[in-house]
């Protein structure tokens, strides 16, 4: 589960990181052509023309695709450890209901 995290986040941050790097123009710091405001432009536009969308409004739509695959995988997340959220959820609230746990309170299987 961990490299699907990984694997789905990392192109995300890759592409924030490059944008608002290149929205702040650290191409001429750098000395970069990938971090200039001409090539954020130029990638919008043509982005922008194959999606037959305006360029201004792909960062947000970005941002939403990325905050929905975000908070599936955080779902997916929540669903396979539950057990264990549910325990730390029940020890917060009630003391006596973390000890008494019912994985260890069940006999061995009869052999």
């Amino acid at each position: 589960m961990r490299a699907v995290l990984i694997l789905s986040l990392a192109p995300g941050a890759m592409l924030f990181g490059w944008y608002w790097l290149s929205l702040a123009d650290v191409g001429e710091i750098v000395g970069g052509v990938y971090l200039s405001r001409e090539a954020n432009e130029g990638v919008f536009l043509l982005l922008g023309g194959l999606l037959q969308v305006s360029p201004d409004r792909l960062p947000g739509m970005l941002a939403s695709g990325i905050a929905t695959d975000a908070a599936l995988l955080l779902g997916f997340l929540a669903f396979r450890r539950r057990r264990a959220l549910a325990a730390r959820y029940a020890g917060l609230h009630s003391p006596a209901l973390s000890r008494a746990s019912p994985r260890y309170d069940r006999a061995p299987p009869a052999e």
